[in-house]
């Protein structure tokens, strides 16, 4: 691992309006980041839910993003824009309410991605609520209102909750994957489809992935991605189906007691010669109530935390595929995803599936939240 130096947050101390601006800067420059230095002075009120998200060259759906949870009522964005060069740091320092960060010298994303999110969400989030999504993921529960995400957190609180479940569910179009690019005008206009929840399963993670991260317990699996690529033919044998159709559905409980736990781990056992060796999961925890400490997985896939989920679930719109087999082919390269770029690899070997149209007997057309039937609880 590079040496990283710890120092402060570092901006312009040129004047610029006086005493409010001074302020701002008081309050950034006395934070110690070990990971980021901040670019931007621009520090909304703190007792707005957070967005935390990092960017790699996503001018192309960075415009739809913020618009995105800006119509969910968000009104305070912490980026990290990781030496993007197609405009998008330029894009970001422009936009009301976008607080700006870039990586130190020696820190990658490969390497620090987990604790870039963290080290924000110490920082600004701890003990509030805050949602962490990937610039390609928009999030979408039963209410869509400006205030969506305000009201939900209420509801969550009421609840005793500290997180809420999140699927991942990839949108495409009715075109070759190699094909898709997208040029403007709606992302949900360019890729209205998505896997129906008859694609898609729950599972306990795997005992030594909890171990280190054990929330949460169950986590979704299945989807385009893994119907495509990854061979997933079904679960072969009664009792393994039977298993399955009892306690591996989207309705299994988050929080599930010592028994249900029992039973879930069976059923993985007995599933898992029909299953990937490594399965991708859909599972990300874009809601929570951070508490200074905790880490996120690679992702926000899972957290460090023991936390209670609520047993409400949203969904993420995942659009993965928008710039066309080169898209793939620049991710590969550079290298910076998990495996060093391996799955994106494997991806671009399966020419005769990115030359095909993804749509199956699985495919839906996206409509609005009550399309997505048992995906959302």
């Amino acid at each position: 691992m590079p040496r990283i130096s710890r120092c402060s947050a570092s901006i312009s101390t040129r004047p610029r309006g006086g005493t409010l601006f001074s302020r701002i800067q008081s309050d950034l420059t006395g934070m110690s980041f070990e990971y980021l230095k901040c670019l931007s002075p621009d520090l909304p009120p703190p007792q707005d839910l957070a967005c935390v998200a990092l960017a790699h060259n996503e001018l192309d759906i960075l415009p739809d993003f913020l618009a995105h949870y800006r119509g969910l009522g968000v009104r305070r964005f912490l980026m990290v824009d990781d030496r993007s060069d197609d405009g998008t740091r330029e894009f970001l320092l422009e936009q009301n309410g976008v607080t700006l960060f870039c990586p130190r010298d020696g820190s990658t994303y490969a390497a620090h991605k987990k604790q870039w999110r963290c080290e924000l969400l110490d920082h600004f989030a701890n003990g509030r609520w805050c949602i962490a999504p990937d610039i390609d993921e928009h999030f979408v529960y039963r209410c869509s209102s400006a205030s969506a995400l305000a009201d939900l957190v209420d509801t969550l609180d009421a609840e005793g909750a500290e997180a809420l479940h999140c699927t991942m569910v990839d949108m495409y179009a009715d075109l070759p994957l190699s094909e898709h690019e997208y040029r403007g005008g709606g992302l949900l206009e360019a890729f209205p489809l998505f896997d129906g929840p008859d694609s898609y399963f729950m599972l306990p993670a795997a005992s030594r992935f909890r171990r280190k991260y054990p929330t949460p317990f169950m986590m979704a699996y299945g989807g385009m991605r893994d119907r495509l690529f990854f061979g997933r033919h079904g679960i072969a044998g009664r009792f393994p189906r039977l298993l399955m159709e009892r306690f591996g559905g989207l309705n299994a409980p988050f929080n599930p007691g010592p028994a249900r736990r029992v039973l879930a781990r069976v059923t993985r056992r007995a599933a898992r010669a029909h299953l990937p060796r490594d399965p991708f999961t859909c599972t990300k925890l874009a809601l929570i109530k951070w508490r200074k400490g905790m880490t996120f997985s690679g992702g926000s896939h899972a957290v460090t935390g023991r936390l209670k989920l609520s047993e409400r679930s949203a969904v993420l719109l995942h659009f993965k595929f928008t710039r066309g087999e080169a898209g793939l082919e620049y991710i590969a390269k550079r290298g910076q995803h998990a495996g060093g770029g391996r799955y994106y690899r494997k991806i671009l070997e399966n020419q005769d599936i990115l030359t095909a149209s993804p749509i199956s007997a699985h495919t839906r057309r996206f409509t609005g939240a009550d399309s997505l039937g048992m995906l959302l609880r």
